[in-house]
């Protein structure tokens, strides 16, 4: 006979702002026994959205900062623990800490799975020493991050990550089995995006420009220097080409950015734009003809799959969780992080390419992703996991 279904409890803190994995969850919920998903918000739209038999989503009394209201959360947790018997708690980027705690002393206890969606390993062994950002608002961030994320790494019996090139990194950083340790995708809802009609309305673009765009945040760490510096390279060829850099500056790299900007005589050829809705994404990246992520340290950054979503061939820096999104090469060009030469010489290459390899490119990343990063698809792997850690025993 069959093992049950699992029961599975899980938590993520904004449920609008990950609206694309609880569409996951909510795929995942109808392949198991149950889901319980508690949040601290959620909007009437998306509950609605969410409703599923299989599926319960519950908003609690808790509101973030994470600390102190972590032990709050636990607490509130425990209760329904005790209430009710789940197969297994997975917790999303170490908000349930106190919990885990707790459980790992309970004689009969649920399976616990944690999620890390960055890769902290980098900035811990790598970036602190190399390329030292001394923003202290940044710093308190990385540093609670990344012991919250070492604690719960080994309190957890699973890990996951974005990315099978993550596994043995932050294993070896955070002294865990690396057989703990599991990749599994991210994604992205197709409705919200896919190709569109282009609109690059705002961005003073002169007939016959390309666009290369770079979304997220906009600083040393994502590759901004690195990107003004290669795109200053490759415009030397290409003079018609135009970078748009949309996402929040960092206050401290503001000035420095812009002094670059001016050092190397782009003024007229780089745009700064602060965060856009959803439907502005979906316009600029189809008048896109590239998207341009040199980041330093990723997990599978959401802005890429977007791209891919929306059928744009992409340059990107070599990452584990950038070169898994296309383990072929079939629609990214790759380059090492931090390298300038680099990175310049692929902007020249998709520059120099034909029209019909870019739209090839561009068809390809659409394929992948539709294979392998809608909350459909990314559910299937998701559940496997459950499967494997309740089977287990936790």
């Amino acid at each position: 006979m069959s093992a049950p279904e699992p029961r599975v409890l899980t938590f993520y803190s904004n449920l609008d702002e990950y609206r694309d994995r609880a569409l996951m969850l909510r795929a995942a919920a109808a392949q198991v026994g149950h889901v319980t998903l508690l949040t601290s918000q959620v909007s009437d739209a998306l509950r609605a959205e969410l409703a599923h038999p299989n599926l319960t989503v519950e908003q609690v009394a808790v509101r973030l900062p994470r600390t102190p209201l972590q032990a709050m959360l636990a607490a509130t947790l425990s209760a329904r623990l005790l209430r009710e018997r789940y197969a297994l708690v997975h917790d999303t980027q170490a908000f349930l800490l106190p919990l885990f705690a707790t459980l790992r002393l309970w004689p009969r206890r649920p399976a616990l799975l944690t999620s890390t969606f960055t890769s902290s390993y980098v900035w811990y062994e790598d970036l602190r020493h190399s390329e030292p950002y001394r923003s202290l608002p940044y710093l308190r961030l990385r540093w609670e991050h990344h012991f919250e994320e070492k604690a719960q790494c080994r309190l957890a019996d699973a890990v996951s990550v974005f990315g099978e090139g993550h596994r043995a990194p932050l294993a070896r950083c955070h002294g865990i089995d690396i057989e703990r340790v599991h990749s599994l995708p991210n994604c992205v809802d197709p409705e919200r995006f896919s190709p569109v009609e282009p609109d690059a309305s705002g961005l003073d673009l002169a007939p016959g420009a390309r666009l290369l765009l770079y979304m997220g945040n906009v600083f040393r760490y994502k590759g901004s220097f690195t990107l003004l510096r290669a795109f200053a390279v490759a415009r030397r060829r290409f003079p018609n080409a135009v970078l748009a850099l949309v996402g929040g500056v960092h206050a401290e790299e503001r000035a420095p950015l812009q002094a670059e900007v001016d050092a190397l005589g782009l003024r007229d050829a780089v745009r700064f734009i602060d965060r856009v809705s959803r439907d502005r994404v979906r316009g600029l990246l189809s008048a896109a003809d590239a998207f341009v992520f040199p980041s330093w340290m990723e997990g599978s950054p959401r802005a890429v799959i977007e791209a891919m979503a929306c059928e744009r061939p992409i340059v990107a820096s070599r990452l584990p969780g950038v070169q898994a999104l296309d383990p072929r090469e079939a629609f990214m060009r790759l380059c090492p992080p931090r390298d300038t030469a680099a990175l310049a010489a692929a902007l020249e290459a998709h520059l120099a390419s034909m029209p019909e390899e870019r739209a090839q490119r561009g068809s390809a990343a659409r394929a992948r992703f539709l294979d392998f990063h809608t909350p459909a698809a990314a559910s299937v792997p998701l559940v496997g996991l459950w499967r494997s850690l309740t089977q287990a025993g936790g």
